[in-house]
């Protein structure tokens, strides 16, 4: 279950290279993880006009990890069609994000990618 937490985290942060073109934006925490996985255009309408902000969201609950999609749209919500669950006990998503984020970067370069020395693979 790991790996495929990995491979989400992974893809958004590939997401957020490819449309910042090269220039991703995350943040890491230790319970929480957020990734813009497409920029606003224009930002005076990153709200409410049409031009939004759209990221993938990670945080520790009860049980295991939530995944879910949202935007910066104030009017309405995102709906639920991005949400996952990840059943595993991890004790933060920290060392998990940074290996994301290690992957992303070297993928965008061209790179091998690092191998994850908590289920031993690689994303692929």
């Amino acid at each position: 279950m790991i790996s495929k937490l990995l491979k989400d985290i992974q893809g958004a942060m590939a997401a957020s290279l490819e449309d910042g073109k090269g220039q991703g934006e995350w943040t890491i925490e230790d319970d929480y993880i957020s990734v813009t996985t497409r920029f606003s255009r224009d930002s005076s309408r990153s709200n409410n006009g049409g031009e939004y902000y759209y990221y993938r969201r990670f945080r520790i609950v009860q049980g295991g990890v939530k995944a879910w999609s949202d935007w910066s749209c104030d009017c309405a919500g995102y709906g639920n069609s991005g949400d996952s669950f990840y059943r595993i006990s991890l004790g933060g998503l920290g060392s998990v994000g940074r290996l994301a984020e290690a992957r992303a970067m070297a993928a965008w370069k061209g790179q091998a990618e690092p191998v994850c020395p908590i289920c031993g693979g690689s994303s692929s």
